[in-house]
């Protein structure tokens, strides 16, 4: 995997509060789209318990890469798709929704299922964001019998395994807020970028350490992108690391791994 460096901007810029889409972006408005030409699909991963601290500049660098991805695409309908989860994803939907971007929410389970991995705060925050009219919202369905609503499913990681196998095909770029570290946790952060970027399969599963190494300037871009903001677990107890932003890409270093954190119901 080579790991291109990019201007660091979630350093750089101080956090916005919500505005009106700016006057140069209201051309991209659905309204204004090229019908003929396919919407551009930014997929959304990344850790729940985010800390606190971090989470100005990690929505800044949300507003950049969205803001530059509409300069950048014209013609495109950008939209967002995201499982909806505390944190991360909630997060990057919002920001989203600010900037005048649809959201394509789909929940590894059925609403009512859902609601177990949320806190009563956060629950509230996912029920007004899915009744945005810029929101399709789609459940996975169960794939087994389940109990009663907001009760335990059997094989729950089953869900979000399928949830990433929907991120990963639905997509055309993918944006990890993660720490960048390795978890055996099907379905978490990690898993879900491996997979993206064609490392990871179900027959490769050898968890090994991740590495990362430093691409070219002018190194081919792949077919497949992660755009990494790297984003400190609420659970470490450490300062926050750098906030700067990197694309990855598969590249002549493969390796293997996962997301560190215990997903629902800590950090995914």
């Amino acid at each position: 995997m080579a790991v291109v460096q990019c201007r660091p901007q979630a350093a750089q810029f101080p956090p916005r509060p919500p505005l009106e889409l700016p006057r140069r972006y209201k051309a991209l408005s659905n309204s204004t789209k090229n019908s003929a030409v396919s919407p551009f699909v930014v997929g959304v991963s990344g850790h729940r318990d985010l800390r606190p601290d971090a989470l100005p500049n990690l929505r800044a660098a949300v507003t950049e890469i969205l803001r530059q991805l509409a300069e950048h695409l014209p013609d495109s309908e950008l939209r967002i798709i995201a499982g909806m989860a505390t944190g991360a994803d909630l997060l990057v939907a919002q920001t989203a929704l600010e900037l005048g971007f649809g959201v394509d929410a789909v929940l590894p389970m059925p609403l009512e299922h859902y609601a177990a991995d949320f806190d009563a705060d956060s629950f509230d925050v996912l029920k007004r964001l899915l009744a945005h009219p810029d929101v399709r919202c789609r459940e996975l369905p169960l794939r087994a019998a389940a109990g009663e609503a907001g009760g335990a499913i059997a094989d729950r990681d089953a869900h979000y395994t399928l949830l990433t196998r929907h991120l990963v095909r639905g997509c055309s770029l993918l944006i990890a807020l993660w720490d960048g570290e390795p978890s055996p946790l099907p379905g978490g952060t990690a898993d879900t970028v491996l997979r993206y970027l064609g490392v990871r399969t179900d027959r490769n599963k050898e968890d090994g350490q991740i590495g990362f190494s430093e691409a070219e300037a002018n190194a081919d871009i792949p077919v497949r992108l992660v755009y990494w903001i790297p984003a400190a677990l609420n659970t470490s107890g450490n300062p926050s690391p750098f906030m700067s932003t990197k694309s990855m890409s598969p590249a002549a270093n493969p390796f293997s791994g996962h997301s560190r954190s215990s997903r629902h119901r800590t950090g995914r």
